[in-house]
């Protein structure tokens, strides 16, 4: 009689123990269990920082659209560097170095 109680306890022991160690992998290894959840937060992260950056370079280009629609040096300076214009009668020189 006392085997079997033992026996039993055991076997409870073991299922409960079985039942806990599924559950645990569950949670950290199916689709929506923990080892994912960091992965998601991590890529949140990685986003979040890349948004910022670029809402930073908006931000310097909406100047950069400001600044060309209301100066005329800002367009000039602009029309000689980028697109190496000059005006009528300006001479140019190049300087080569050796």
């Amino acid at each position: 009689m006392q085997i079997s109680k033992i026996f039993k306890r055991k076997k409870i022991v073991f299922i409960f123990l079985s039942v806990v160690v599924f559950i645990g992998a569950l949670l950290f290894f199916y689709k929506f269990g923990i080892m994912q959840y960091f992965s998601l937060r991590g890529q949140k992260k990685d986003l979040m920082e890349k948004i910022s950056q670029v809402e930073e370079k908006n931000q310097l280009l909406r100047s950069e659209i400001d600044s060309l629609n209301t100066k005329d040096s800002k367009i000039e300076k602009v029309a000689r560097e980028k697109y190496h214009m000059v005006r009528k009668g300006e001479k140019v020189y190049r300087i080569e170095e050796k």
